[in-house]
């Protein structure tokens, strides 16, 4: 039997998911993947479907992809994908074939055929429904060192047009999780909607982001607020680097832990015209009691009666007074994960220094917004709240608010 193994981040140690075998017949347990210090998220195995053939498929992040790998009888990993984000992995009874969806920053899912052998091959794709003719602008890489010396990088999407001539106004947008990465297409937080209206987006991997070896997850851990958040500003300040962005209109949202970077920007700096807090913890000692994850959350800070530290170092309300940057929350009404509670103190204190702020709330919605018609209402706010701050359009409110 062959199945995931996650051992969650605690107080003293990282973040760590990997495969393991068991023999049903002693119980002996099996890594296998204890040499591939890629230190991946590895999606469900697939076995071979030959009787007696130990050879099994798997998908896991790697810098920005989430290629597909075949682990042979002697532990060698092998990628058999050069680029994009694979789900959904299965292979042919004969084990020649693998089939997938194939995705990617700048694809939607699409089915694809892959050989069951071939290292970094580029897929076969499948005539389906669901694909794109155009997007509008283009994808490329942002690289940068950290603080710490750690390489950096994350995907930038640049609008049609932009030039040195006529640069664009950039979204910093860090991911979820934080045990994530940006590598597939995602329907919440897409990017290319600003792209269409003119913005580049910065989609950058700081640390704890997954596929970047354990070192990447050592160095965040303990610390939300601390190494990842350094590791965002580095990536936009290399981003900033080029002549065709626009520093002087700069904009940072995020969802969830994305939303939690965000509050921290808004707390330690001045530098964005705009931020957008989605889903987004505020109050780290409060979460505690409040959200649906509790334990988990006191693994990683501790006991907030007892172990003070992370949640002074950690927890953005100690700050608020410093806050300065116009807001915009968007925050789920049946959002147990990081609850209500949370937006409304943010919303509280922003209130109370006087800084401009908006609150889109969906009373239906939990720790994602995924009805269609409220994605449609989430993205059309936050770009009418970027073009009023970073454009200096007039502030419109949606006919369907």
């Amino acid at each position: 039997m062959v199945c995931q193994r996650q051992r969650e981040e605690t107080y003293d140690s990282e973040w760590h998911v990997t495969l393991v075998a068991f023999d049903l017949d002693s119980g002996e347990e099996t890594d296998l993947l204890a040499e591939f210090d890629n230190w991946p998220w590895p999606g469900r195995a697939v076995l071979s479907p030959i009787p007696g053939d130990p050879t099994l498929w798997f998908t896991g992040d790697e810098r920005g992809h989430c290629p597909v790998f075949r682990r042979d009888a002697d532990g060698t990993v092998t990628r058999l994908t050069a680029s994009g984000a694979y789900t959904s992995l299965c292979v042919t009874p004969d084990g020649t074939t693998p089939y997938a969806l194939r995705s990617a920053i700048d694809s939607p899912p699409r089915v694809v055929r892959l050989d069951a052998v071939r290292p970094d091959q580029d897929p076969v794709f499948l005539n389906a429904p669901g694909d794109l003719r155009s997007l509008p602008g283009t994808l490329t890489e942002v690289h940068a060192r950290a603080d710490d010396g750690f390489p950096l990088r994350g995907w930038l999407v640049l609008p049609e047009g932009v030039s040195p001539e006529r640069p664009a106004p950039l979204l910093v947008v860090p991911h979820g999780g934080p045990q994530a990465s940006w590598s597939a297409w995602t329907w919440s937080w897409n990017p290319w909607p600003f792209a269409a209206r003119g913005y580049a987006v910065l989609l950058p991997d700081p640390a704890l982001s997954t596929g970047y070896g354990r070192r990447m997850q050592e160095r965040g851990r303990g610390q939300y607020g601390g190494q990842p958040y350094r590791d965002v500003i580095a990536l936009t300040d290399a981003a900033l680097a080029r002549a065709d962005l626009d520093a002087t209109r700069t904009a940072f949202a995020g969802w969830p832990y994305g939303g939690y970077l965000a509050n921290r920007a808004a707390t330690l700096t001045d530098r964005f015209k705009a931020i957008v807090s989605a889903a987004g913890m505020w109050n780290l000692e409060a979460l505690q009691t409040d959200t649906d994850m509790h334990a988990y959350f006191r693994k990683i800070f501790g006991d907030p009666r007892t172990q003070r530290e992370r949640y002074e170092a950690g927890s953005q309300h100690f700050d608020w007074v410093r806050m300065k940057t116009p807001m915009l929350i968007v925050h789920g009404g049946r959002d147990y994960r990081v609850p209500m509670g949370q937006a409304l103190s943010l919303h509280s204190d922003l209130r109370r220094l006087g800084v401009p702020v908006k609150f889109l709330h969906f009373p239906t919605e939990g720790h994602t917004i995924g009805a269609p018609n409220h994605i449609r209402i989430m993205y059309e706010t936050v770009l009418d709240f970027l073009d009023h701050h970073l454009l200096g359009q007039e502030w419109r409110r949606l006919a369907m608010l």
